[in-house]
């Protein structure tokens, strides 16, 4: 799958603590479908962030609204759900590189929908759904 976000930090400099509210849109593959059938998962999130940095490294961690919509294909069919939408939180660690005026960051976090767990026959998506980006950015 792939992860798309744009976000903005919030901060004053030499405090290690700051604010980022970040958009994302993530594509993962479903996986333990029968065989012939492939799926992925669209997920579309709006997040407020606490980060506190401990140096280059830094951790990161809030809460967000979440919304998700499966496609499956298969038998020359193409199928897609309703779309779900729970509220979540985040949580993870990454790492900054500065380069002058811009820096690049590496970025591990994990999501999670608090949705329920039951999968309907009219969604075909639980709202209970958790994923890991790793993510390659770029702060200007």
């Amino acid at each position: 799958g792939y992860n798309l976000a744009a976000g903005l930090n919030i901060g004053v400099p030499l405090l290690p603590v700051g604010l980022r509210l970040e958009g994302g849109y993530n594509r993962v593959n479903v996986a333990g479908l029968p065989t012939g059938v492939t799926g992925n998962q669209d997920i579309m999130s709006g997040t407020v962030n606490a980060t506190v940095g401990l140096g280059l490294p830094y951790l990161i961690g809030g809460l967000g609204y979440y919304s998700t919509k499966a496609n499956f294909t298969g038998g020359g069919t193409t199928s897609s759900s309703d779309r779900t939408n729970a509220m979540g939180f985040n949580g993870g660690v990454g790492m900054r590189f500065p380069l002058g005026v811009i820096s690049t960051f590496a970025e591990i976090r994990y999501h999670k929908m608090m949705g329920g767990d039951n999968v309907n026959s009219s969604t075909m998506v639980a709202a209970n759904s958790s994923y890991i980006p790793i993510t390659f950015g770029i702060n200007f």
